[in-house]
């Protein structure tokens, strides 16, 4: 029997034309997916779309145009840095790694950008992180159409990587944790059921079941590290962020965390 598999490079392809193709159009949306952003919060003066942007003809006068002066990092608050990081108009470039070298991209991204080396040195950035992550609802991706709804998907899929790093979650204490475990399955769960309309992919459903095996890793929670030493695809996943081909071993793997995660939340 022939696998049914993804064709990660086309997909990938379908995602960067929605991006930089289809323009906004916003929908009535319930109060939760109207959410306040924190005073100080950077405006990043050239974007996507915007009639500057295309004179930038390489990837690093792109990231250079969207660094954060340091003078205004330095006077931001937690709460305004996380935002800003959120901003970030170039977390799209991410899905181009996807089962390349997705960890090594990300961070490339926490050595390079001014706005994630000064996020990753706050003492409450965990906290920070936390409380902005609890105002996100993947069921909002409906308020969205177009570039908009693109920008959304992304930043939700880098938003749950950066929180996987032991330099945020060592930033929350135990219970913290926990209760982000669960801010995770409740995501999971939202994309999946959002998914069946075509508003998030399935390595979209993977970022809040990653979350979840560096928390329950960090924790060296015995059930998770049974199976992970058993289950090649599941190590590569929690090591390397790397997904299998095969949709059978995807939904499988899913399965096994979510799992496994709810014991532990």
């Amino acid at each position: 029997m022939r696998k049914a598999t993804f064709n990660f490079t086309g997909i990938k392809f379908v995602i960067v034309f929605l991006f930089f193709t289809f323009g906004c159009r916003k929908n009535n949306s319930e109060t939760i997916c109207n959410n306040v952003i924190p005073a100080g919060t950077y405006i990043y003066p050239l974007r996507p779309g915007m009639e500057g942007w295309k004179n930038l003809t390489t990837h690093q006068q792109m990231i250079d145009t969207c660094q954060i002066p340091q003078r205004e990092l330095t006077v931001m608050s937690t709460e305004a840095l996380v935002q800003s990081c959120l901003d970030f108009p170039l977390w799209g470039d991410l899905f181009f790694f996807i089962n390349g070298n997705l960890k090594g991209a990300l961070n490339n991204y926490n050595e390079t950008l001014f706005a994630m080396k000064e996020l990753m040195k706050r003492q409450d950035a965990g906290s920070a992180v936390m409380l902005r992550y609890e105002r996100m609802y993947p069921e909002c991706v409906k308020k969205y159409s177009g570039y908009e709804k693109a920008k959304f998907v992304y930043q939700f899929f880098a938003f749950e990587l950066i929180m996987s790093q032991n330099d945020i979650l060592l930033k929350i204490n135990k219970q913290d944790r926990k209760t982000l475990v669960k801010l995770a399955l409740q995501s999971y769960k939202s994309k999946m059921l959002h998914s069946e309309q075509g508003n998030f992919l399935i390595w979209d459903l993977g970022t809040p079941l990653y979350l979840c095996t560096r928390i329950m890793l960090l924790e060296e929670y015995p059930l998770f590290t049974q199976n992970m030493s058993l289950n090649n695809n599941l190590q590569k996943f929690c090591n390397e962020i790397w997904w299998p081909e095969d949709i059978n071993d995807i939904k499988s793997m899913y399965e096994i965390i979510s799992q496994i995660a709810e014991e532990f939340g």
